[in-house]
């Protein structure tokens, strides 16, 4: 176990990045699930939670719990 970084494939200044110190993926459902936090950031806006689900086929992100952020307008 450690740092997981994953990114969107988008290019610098639309790229979504998580981190995470867990993370499970399922190859065959494309399916990522961890219990652990995790911080969402795109540019200068973060949100961070306890737990996260993402369908990579569907394009779905979804925050368990405890989820707050900091958002630059």
């Amino acid at each position: 176990m450690g740092n997981v970084v994953a990114t969107s494939r988008e290019d610098i200044q639309t790229q979504i990045k998580i981190n995470t110190e867990y993370l499970e993926l399922d190859t065959e459902t494309h399916i990522a699930n961890t219990e652990t936090d995790v911080d969402v950031s795109q540019t200068n806006n973060t949100v961070f939670a306890t737990g996260l689900r993402a369908n990579f086929k569907e394009e779905r992100l979804q925050l368990i719990s405890d989820v707050n952020g900091h958002f630059t307008p």
